[in-house]
């Protein structure tokens, strides 16, 4: 079956729609931070939406995607800070998720997958500065 083409998506919910979404629907995804300081702390979240998928960022970066991996990375929700605390899907597997997850600068970190233990290594393709990759914690 082909994708629906990006005029085929439902527009973004509006007043009354977003908050029946957000307050009735669980999240798909979810990544959660926590700054350790007051107001710090903040999480995305993707909800099925009349056939795509609706990214909701305490960022400003609402958006409508056609796939769940394209709404994580297209609204920018797959990157790891230290703030990071984890990333949660009912749709896709840990190491799905694992494999689309990106830091901006290149250092390690770790992070709850799905429940599970992971942090960052450098990819032999990429190395310094560029994404990493995420592997489960070994003890």
């Amino acid at each position: 079956s082909s994708l629906p083409l990006m005029s085929d998506l439902p527009t973004f919910p509006s007043g009354d729609e977003f908050d029946d979404l957000v307050d009735s629907v669980e999240p798909v995804y979810s990544v959660e931070w926590d700054a350790d300081r007051p107001g710090g702390g903040g999480a995305a979240h993707v909800y099925p939406w009349r056939g795509g998928y609706v990214v909701v960022s305490e960022m400003g970066d609402d958006a409508v995607y056609q796939t769940l991996e394209a709404a994580i990375t297209g609204g920018e929700v797959n990157y790891v800070t230290g703030a990071t605390v984890s990333v949660e899907s009912t749709e896709l597997s840990a190491e799905a998720l694992a494999g689309m997850l990106r830091t901006f600068d290149g250092e390690a970190y770790q992070v709850e997958i799905n429940g599970t233990p992971y942090e960052s290594a450098e990819v032999a393709d990429f190395p310094g500065d560029a994404p990493r990759a995420f592997r489960p914690v070994t003890a």
